[in-house]
This record gives structure tokens, sequence and C-alpha cells, in this order.
């Protein structure tokens, strides 16, 4: 009689516990993906809008140039009185006493073509530059991000396998007193159960501090102000194609600074070279001593500029470039080692943990057919229930550590595909 009992309680039990995980999982939380969160935070980030803005000014820049190279056009007026009392004042000579002029003035400088393709070289070479930075701001916004929500995602996953035991510890927590109470089951069974379950509350308590905080930072990188807790997906991340050396954007930063300063050596050329342009202005011009009223005019010209001699600043400037040159090749020879060695280390992280990956899902397995073996066993009364329900905590402790290296195998990939890109 007493073993019908045990065995009709012992089948409640294993009742409640799926019973509990069922409801567990038709109570889901809105979910979102990792494409919701790098959205936001590439439309929100200041940096990159500030970024764009940049881009449309070397836009604007080169219009400038272009303008610069037309006709000036100015309006110039002036008046002044220099009287001369009693013999003492300023030389009339020098000040025409009161001289008064309206002119309408017009320029023009002349650059050759050589000059203007210079100038408008570097612009395009500072905007490739500035896109080129773009790029690795984004990437290096994506990799963080990225980052931050697997963590979150792995918190998320700890506690659901978390609160699925204690959800079933809970629910059979007045069945194994009652079992203890009866003398079907020991005091030190009950005891143990006792002591699991409040671990499970711990565990839970704890992780969900860290969770939350986890999910903060995720909602700080970016820019997104709800407080809600949403559920996460596992985003898909295959690895990445790796890039041309040539069109990587961390190479090619090195390849636009040497154009630059090969444009910089040109324009340089181009600042010694003569310069010449025109200029015309007509008006009205007088002292007002003498016929004013036929003051009226104008006059042109040319005007020319020839460098001599400048204190050998310009072999100075050259050999400026020429250290910048310098470094700038040092710095990517040796980028390019750091990245070489990076980019095997990670490769060789990846083996290791496909590797880890396929042990623990033949452990999982293993814990699969113990769980299932302890229940039979149960339902003859011929298992204590501190072991079934150290069965279940190692299947989920199982559980866990899968997706735990699931999510770090993708944390790898992640650091893999910044670099590929």
């Amino acid at each position: 009689m007493a073993f019908y009992w045990k065995y009709t309680n012992i089948k409640w039990l294993l009742t409640a516990f799926f019973a509990v995980n069922a409801a567990h999982c038709i109570g889901q939380t809105p979910t979102r993906n990792l494409d919701d969160y790098l959205d936001a935070a590439i439309k929100g980030n200041p940096i990159l809008r500030e970024a764009a803005n940049t881009l449309k000014s070397f836009a604007l820049d080169s219009q400038k140039i272009a303008a610069s190279l037309g006709p000036q056009v100015t309006a110039n007026g002036a008046f002044g009185l220099s009287p001369v009392i009693g013999g003492v004042g300023f030389d009339p000579v020098v000040t025409n006493i009161s001289p008064l002029s309206a002119l309408v003035n017009v320029s023009r400088d002349y650059v050759s073509k050589g000059n203007l393709d210079a100038r408008n070289a570097a612009l395009r070479l500072l905007a490739s530059g500035t896109a080129n930075d773009v790029k690795i701001t984004e990437q290096d916004l994506r990799r963080s991000i990225t980052a931050q929500y697997l963590t979150v995602y792995a918190d998320l996953r700890q506690a659901d396998y978390y609160r699925q035991l204690l959800d079933a510890l809970q629910a059979a927590r007045p069945l194994v007193k009652s079992l203890t109470e009866s003398n079907v089951y020991h005091q030190t069974d009950f005891l143990t159960f006792e002591v699991t379950l409040k671990q499970q509350e711990l565990q839970i308590h704890q992780l969900a501090i860290q969770t939350s905080s986890d999910f903060a930072t995720l909602n700080y990188l970016c820019g997104i102000s709800d407080t809600t807790t949403y559920g996460l997906s596992l985003p898909a991340m295959p690895i990445a194609t790796p890039s041309n050396r040539d069109t990587s954007v961390f190479f090619l930063r090195y390849n636009i600074a040497a154009d630059l300063l090969q444009n910089e050596r040109i324009n340089l050329v181009y600042s010694y070279k003569p310069k010449a342009g025109v200029f015309a202005n007509a008006g009205y011009l007088s002292s007002l001593q003498y016929k004013a009223w036929e003051n009226f005019g104008y006059n042109f010209g040319v005007n020319v500029s020839v460098p001599i001699y400048d204190g050998h600043r310009k072999k100075m400037e050259e050999a400026k470039i020429q250290l910048r040159e310098n470094t700038n090749s040092a710095n990517k020879e040796w980028f390019a080692s750091q990245f070489d060695m990076e980019v095997r280390h990670l490769k060789q992280q990846l083996a290791a943990t496909d590797a880890l990956i396929d042990e623990i899902k033949v452990q999982v397995s293993y814990t699969e057919a113990l769980v299932d073996a302890d229940r039979k066993l149960l339902g003859t009364g011929d298992v204590r229930i501190s072991d079934f329900v150290l069965a279940l905590n190692a299947k989920i402790t199982a559980q866990y550590l899968l997706t735990q290296n699931t999510v770090g195998r993708l944390q790898i990939i992640n650091q893999i595909n910044y670099r590929n890109r």
C-alpha cells in the first residue's frame, strides 16, 4: 500500500515538473534580433552623422576652389579730409587733402590645370579617408554591439535554464516535504532538496542583476532609452569572406595616408611656381581739388609673383614629408604583422571551440539518458529524489554549457568578421 502511495505521488511529481516546463515555454516575452540593435545604433550614432556632414563639406570645398578661380568682383569706397590750417597740416602731396574714391574692382588669378588637379585630388583623398574612417567606426560599432548582444543572450539563456529547474523544484517541494514527513524519503533527501532550491533562487537573483546591467550596456551602446526586457534570438553569423588587402578598410587607411603625403609633395612644388593674375577697376577717384567732375576713369594691369629665395623652407618641408612617409610605411608593416597573428589565433580558437562543442553534445546526450533512466526508476521507487534532482541539474548545466560555447563560437566569428570586412 505504501509502495502504491509512493508510486502515485511520484507520478504526480513528474507530471508537475513537465507541466511547469511547458508553462514556462508558453509564456514568451517579446523578442528582438541583432539587426534591430545594429540599425538603431547606426541610425542614431552622432559620430556617423558628423562624418556624413564632413563628407558634404568636402564637396562644398571643391566648389569653393572652382569659384575662387573665376573673376572676383568687389566694390570699395572711401573719403578722407586732411585740412591745412595756417600752413600747418599734412603734406597735401601725400594726402591729396580730401581724397574721394568709389571703385568697382575685378581680379582673377590664373592657376595651371596641374595645380588645380592637385588641389582637387587633396580634397578627394581627404573625403576618401573620412569615408574609410566612417566604415571603420561602423565596424567597431557593429563588433561592440554584437559582442554585447551575445553576452546578454547568454545571460538570458542561463536564466532560462536556472528558472526551469527552480520552477520544477518549487512545484515539487510540497510533495517532497509530505513524502519526507511520511518517512518515504529520508530527512537528508529533503535537506538536499532544500539546499538545491535555495541555491537556484540565489543564482537567479544574482543573474538577474547581471542581466539587467548587461542589457543596460547594450541599450546604451545603441542609444536606446527603452528599459523593457526583451527576449533575444540567436543570430546567424556565417564567417565573412576575407577582403582583399588593398580594399580592406584597415589597410586602405595607410594607402590613403601615403597618397595624401604624395599629393602634399605635389602641392608643395606648385606653391613655389610663379603666380600671375589680372585686375581692372573703374569708378571715381579724386582729390576734389581740381575739376572733380572729370575724375571718372578706369585702369587695368597684371600681377606676377616669382619665388626667389625662402631660406630653404621648401627642403625642410620635403624632409618632414619624407619622415611622415617612413612612419606610415613602418606602421603599415607592423599592423599587417599583428593583423595576421590575430587572425591565425582566432581561427585556432574557433577550431578548438568547435571540437569542444562536439564533446559537449555527447555530454548532453549522456545527461538526457541519465534523466530518462532516473525517471523510470522513480516510477518504481528505486532512486532517491535527490539523485533525480542532481541528474536534472546536470542536464541543465550541460545544456547551458553548450549554449555558452555556442555563444563563445559566435563571439570568435564576430572578431574574425570584423577583420575580414
